[in-house]
């Protein structure tokens, strides 16, 4: 379709069912849960866990 392997992709997500659905396609994951729900260990299948989407930046990407 896009010529271009999953493992290429960063999903973002705020949800644990969009990282379990990006973890199924291989694509790297960051989760951006709310606050209210940030400390439940069911974001551990994330690469990467952040406060805010601003965090979201070159250097993240790159470390990813």
């Amino acid at each position: 379709m896009l010529g271009v392997s999953p493992q290429s992709f960063i999903a973002v997500e705020d949800s644990v069912t969009g990282l379990l659905a990006a973890k199924a396609a291989q694509m790297k994951r960051v989760a951006v849960p709310d606050a209210v729900y940030a400390n439940g260990p069911r974001w551990s299948t994330a690469n990467r866990k952040l406060n805010s989407l601003p965090e979201v930046n070159k250097q993240l990407i790159a470390t990813i």
